[in-house]
C-alpha cells in the first residue's frame, strides 16, 4: 500500500513558488494516467454492501483499506481476495507510554467551524464509548494549530490534511492510523484522496486559468493542499503568478470561500471538492452548483488522515484505530462522516503510505516540512483544546 507520486524534473522553483508549484507535482501528473488504465484494486466494505474499487491508475491507488468488522468487532478488518489491500491491518508504531483518562481530538477548521463542530461531537461520542475514556472534539483555528496542539499534548488525535500530516509528523512524530475515502471517478468506487477545484461564477467570462490574471482570487489556509498549494501550483504552470497576478486573500473556510465566489466578492476560488454542496453552502445558496462552474479540477491528492500523537500506547492507538474504522461502517457513522467532510469511509493507512508524497516534497521543497507558514485564521471563532489530564 504506497501513495506513489511521479517525480518532478526540471528547474528547480524558488522556495516561493514551490509551495505554489512543485508540491502541486502531486497532481500535475493529471488525470489522463488514470483514465488511461482500466486496471482496478477492490476494497471491501461491510456486508452486505457490494465491494467498491480503488482505480489502479490513481497516484494513490492501493492506499485504501476499508475495515470488515466480524461480528461486530471493531479490529478485525481485510481486504477482498487479490486485492493488495488484503491481509492484516499495518503494524502500528512501538508508541510511547501516554493512557490517558480522558482524550482530546482535535479537528482543521477547513469549513464552517459550527457545522464541523456538530459531527465532531458525534463522533467524539461514539468514540467515548468505544474506548471507554471521555473525548472531547474541538476545532482550532488554523491548521497549525492542531499540529501545534499534538506537539503540547493538548490533543491526543487530529482529523488533518496530507501536507499538515508531513509537517506535523517532522514535528512531534504523529502519525496516521486511518484515513478519508471518497467516491471516484468510477460509479460505485472509492479513492484514497481528493481532488482541488478553482471555481467562478458561471457568467465571470473566466473559462480557463490564464483568464484570472488580475482577477481577485480566495484561497485556503496556507497549508491547505486543496485550496492553496496545489491550485497555486497550476496557476503557475499555466503562467500565472499568484503573488503578483492576482488580488488574494486567504480564507481557512472552504464553504466560505465557495460563498465568496457565489455573491461575487471574489471573482474565483479554490476549494476541496465538492465544498460548493457543503449543508452550511446549499442551504442558504440552492442554485450555487448551477451560478457557478469549475474551470480547473487537479488529480488526486492523497488522503486526509487521522492521526495520534506519538507517546500513546501502540494499545490505545489501534483501539482508536478500531473504534474509527467502526464508526465507519456504521450507518449512523457514515452519515456523520459525510456530513462531515464528505468522507464515504475510513480506511487503515500508515505512515509510509505518505513516502512518495514527502519524498516529492522533500526533492522540491525540503525546507516546507521544518514549520508552517503563516497561519490562516479561521474565518470565525474556534474552541481551544484543554489539557489532557
Amino acid at each position: 500500500m504506497q501513495l506513489r507520486l511521479p517525480p518532478i524534473t526540471g528547474t528547480r522553483l524558488p522556495f516561493a513558488a514551490l509551495t505554489l508549484a512543485a508540491l502541486a507535482g502531486l497532481t500535475l501528473a493529471c488525470s489522463s494516467s488514470n483514465n488511461n488504465s482500466n486496471k482496478a484494486t477492490t476494497i471491501a466494505t461491510r456486508a452486505p454492501v457490494a465491494a467498491t474499487t480503488v482505480a489502479a491508475g490513481s497516484p494513490t491507488a492501493a492506499a485504501a483499506k476499508s475495515a470488515t468488522p466480524a461480528s461486530g468487532s471493531a479490529t478485525a478488518a481485510a481486504g477482498a481476495a487479490g486485492s493488495p489491500a488484503a491481509g492484516a491491518l499495518p503494524a502500528l508504531p512501538a508508541g510511547g507510554n501516554d493512557d490517558p483518562k480522558s482524550l482530546v481530538m482535535a479537528f482543521v477548521p477547513s469549513r464552517d467551524v459550527s457545522v464541523i463542530q456538530l459531527s465532531a461531537d458525534k463522533i467524539a461520542a461514539y468514540l467515548s464509548k468505544e474506548l471507554n475514556r471521555p473525548v472531547k472534539s474541538v476545532t482550532l483555528s488554523s491548521y497549525a494549530a492542531v499540529t501545534q496542539a499534538l506537539s503540547s499534548k493538548t490533543a491526543d488525535i487530529g482529523w488533518v490534511g496530507p501536507l499538515d500530516y508531513l509537517i506535523g509528523h517532522e514535528q512531534n512524530g504523529s502519525y496516521p492510523v486511518t484515513c478519508s475515502l471518497r467516491p471516484g471517478d468510477t460509479p460505485g468506487s472509492l479513492v484514497p484522496g481528493y481532488k482541488a477545484f478553482i471555481i467562478t461564477k458561471t457568467d465571470s467570462g473566466i473559462n480557463t486559468l490564464a483568464d484570472l490574471k488580475g482577477k481577485s482570487f480566495a484561497f485556503g489556509d496556507t497549508t491547505s493542499a486543496s485550496s492553496s498549494l496545489v491550485p497555486k501550483g497550476a496557476l503557475i504552470k499555466a503562467g500565472i503568478n499568484p503573488d503578483k497576478d492576482l488580488k488574494s486573500v486567504n480564507i481557512s473556510n472552504q464553504s466560505a470561500i465557495a460563498i465568496a465566489v457565489y455573491q461575487g466578492k471574489a471573482d474565483a476560488g479554490a476549494i476541496y471538492n465538492d465544498a460548493r454542496t457543503n449543508k452550511e453552502v446549499k442551504d442558504q445558496f440552492p442554485d450555487i452548483l448551477d451560478k457557478t462552474k469549475v474551470i480547473y479540477t487537479s488529480d488526486l491528492i492523497p488522503c486526509d488522515p487521522q492521526i495520534v500523537r506519538k507517546d500513546l500506547t501502540q494499545a490505545l492507538a489501534g483501539q482508536i484505530r478500531a473504534a474509527l474504522l467502526k464508526y465507519s461502517a456504521d450507518p449512523e457513522g457514515k452519515t456523520v462522516l459525510n456530513d462531515l467532510f464528505s468522507i464515504s469511509a475510513l480506511g487503515a493507512i500508515s505512515d509510509s503510505d505518505y513516502d512518495g508524497f514527502r519524498n516529492t516534497v522533500k526533492t522540491v521543497a525540503p525546507d516546507l516540512l521544518k514549520g508552517y507558514p503563516s497561519p490562516t485564521p479561521a474565518a470565525s471563532p474556534a474552541a481551544s483544546p484543554k489539557p489532557t489530564p
